[in-house]
């Protein structure tokens, strides 16, 4: 899952968090992969967010004290 600091953006303008998505790019040799323009239902201001693509991860290990699990993690 992408990471994410708050379930919603907060409006940069009026703090509300209520707002759609009017533009979403994919991004080249940028801070952030996918760029997202807003706009806030509430005051109407529009902004910019950013998103970064999911990590890869060799394998998943789970521990606890009686079984220690380790799973590759196999692509499609």
């Amino acid at each position: 899952m992408s990471e994410r600091l708050h379930n919603l953006p907060q409006c940069p303008s009026c703090g509300h968090r209520s707002s759609r998505v009017v533009l979403t790019k994919d991004t080249i040799n940028s801070v952030y992969d996918i760029v997202r323009r807003r706009v806030c239902k509430n005051c109407g201001h529009r902004w910019y967010t950013g998103q970064y693509n999911e990590k890869s991860l060799a394998k998943v290990q789970w521990m606890d004290d009686l079984i220690d699990l380790t799973f590759p993690v196999t692509t499609k």
